[in-house]
C-alpha cells in the first residue's frame, strides 16, 4: 500500500454499520488488515481483529451497580473503574502483523 499504511482501524459508526461489508472488503482488495472494535464485527463483516472490553462482564458488573442504588448507596460511593476483561478475537493473517497489532494494544491498556 502507498504510504506505508497496512491496516485500517474500523470504526463504529452509522456509515460503517450499513456499510461493513463494502469497507473491510476494500481494505482487503488494497491488502490491508482491519481492526474492529467488538468481537461481533470481525465474526460479520470477516474482519481480522477485534480487541476491546468484554460486553458481557461491563453488563453483569452494571447489574452489582443497580443493585446497590436501587439499595440506597450513593452515585459516589460507588467507585469508577476500567473494564477488567477483554476480548481478542483474531482470524488466519501473515505471521506476525496482527500479533505485533495485539501487542501494541496490549501495551496501551497495561498502562
Amino acid at each position: 500500500m502507498p504510504g506505508g499504511v497496512n491496516v485500517l482501524y474500523v470504526c463504529s459508526d452509522p456509515f460503517v454499520r450499513t456499510n461493513g461489508d463494502a469497507v473491510v472488503q476494500a481494505a482487503h482488495a488494497l491488502g490491508m488488515k482491519t481492526i474492529h472494535e467488538f468481537a461481533e464485527w470481525v465474526i460479520q463483516h470477516r474482519g481480522d481483529l477485534s480487541y476491546g472490553p468484554d460486553f458481557n462482564n461491563l453488563f453483569r458488573t452494571a447489574g452489582g451497580f443497580v443493585d446497590k442504588i436501587l439499595k440506597g448507596t450513593s452515585a459516589a460511593q460507588i467507585p469508577v473503574f476500567n473494564p477488567q476483561v477483554t476480548d481478542c478475537v483474531q482470524v488466519e493473517a501473515p505471521a506476525g502483523i496482527l500479533a505485533a497489532i495485539f501487542a501494541a494494544i496490549r501495551r496501551i491498556f497495561a498502562k
